[in-house]
């Protein structure tokens, strides 16, 4: 987005409207680096603050404008931002693209280097599904009744599909056929519900068609030197990424050009919403809200909320279930009055 915003500015005349959300908890927020970038661009920016009690009453009305269940958390902050922007603009440009073009997600795009030094116990693509996934599947085959045959279907398909080529290659292609399609879902349903129009110049055609066909891959993930590549081997990509490599490299010797050192080599932060840190107030909805959740084992629900302070993943856990339930009994519990 930074790199976005640089390149925008030094060709338009007129200053831009930028946006940023975060929270004010510490950790998520990357409001100190859009100061570098505002401060050296000179844009009209507006720094916007999520709080806990406007985000719980927000995922409601945006399950409500979408017709379905969340995708993510960070959906939410998404639609604020379009509500705020909206008062100035009308079509914003995003970031999207650039963490699956240029291997942007190094924990989880290292896969097939960290599946080569492990004892390969699964197929790559059980390790990479594995890795991928929100929720943990020994989690969800623990709490769940119900059997979903379209999922089985979606893994056997895949998995047929990995072993036609490289390990490297099968992630690429798993973002930009799988994981990109609800992302971009994501940027339409919390930008059209403000009337604001998305746009994602990284997945430009010809732009994602001459990476693919001229970057090779060790110019999108680039070890640091041969040691940090004997170092890695012996860990896992949760544990080196960013200190032995460095993702999106290309893209990043590029953004030097435009851009502060400290805002290119930060570390990758993503979307984060502070669920962990909300735990008290999203178990207490999973009490109200999945006491009688049908596809949910029967009596289940306190283990559940004992097994997931254990779980380094207890907050998007419980809310993507409560997500699920919210979105059931606002349109399968309804009493229609006609």
């Amino acid at each position: 987005s930074s790199l976005i915003t640089a390149m925008l500015a030094e060709n338009n005349d007129e200053p831009l409207y930028t946006y940023t959300i975060g929270f004010n908890e510490e950790g998520f927020n990357e409001f100190s680096y859009a100061k570098m970038v505002e401060e050296k661009y000179n844009v009209i920016h507006t720094e916007i603050h999520s709080q806990a009690n406007e985000y719980l009453n927000d995922w409601k009305k945006l399950i409500y404008f979408k017709d379905s269940p969340l995708g993510v958390p960070n959906e939410i902050p998404l639609a604020k931002m379009s509500w705020v922007l909206k008062q100035n603009i009308t079509v914003v440009m995003s970031g999207e693209g650039a963490d699956e073009l240029f291997g942007g997600y190094g924990k989880i795009f290292r896969a097939s280097f960290d599946y080569e030094n492990s004892e390969k116990e699964n197929s790559f693509y059980d390790y990479f599904i594995n890795k991928y996934e929100y929720v943990p599947r020994e989690i969800r085959n623990r709490y769940l009744n119900v059997k979903n045959k379209n999922r089985d279907l979606f893994d056997k398909t895949l998995e047929k599909e990995f072993s036609n080529y490289p390990n490297e290659e099968n992630i690429f292609r798993f973002f930009h056929n799988i994981h990109i399609k609800p992302l971009l879902q994501r940027l339409d349903n919390a930008t059209m519900q403000a009337s604001v129009e998305g746009r994602v110049p990284f997945l430009d055609r010809k732009l994602v068609e001459f990476v693919y066909k001229n970057v090779p891959y060790d110019m999108k993930l680039k070890w640091l030197n041969e040691k940090s590549k004997s170092n890695a081997a012996s860990s896992e990509a949760e544990s080196y990424s960013e200190n032995e490599d460095i993702p999106k490299y290309v893209l990043k010797k590029v953004a030097e050009r435009y851009l502060p050192q400290p805002v290119i080599y930060r570390k990758k932060m993503g979307f984060p919403i502070p669920l962990s840190m909300w735990i008290k107030d999203i178990k207490s909805l999973a009490k109200e809200y999945l006491s009688d959740a049908y596809w949910l084992k029967e009596g289940c629900l306190n283990e559940l909320l004992e097994d997931v302070d254990k779980n380094n993943r207890a907050g998007q856990v419980l809310w993507m279930f409560v997500n699920i339930e919210l979105f059931r009994k606002m349109y399968f519990e309804k009493e229609w009055r006609y």
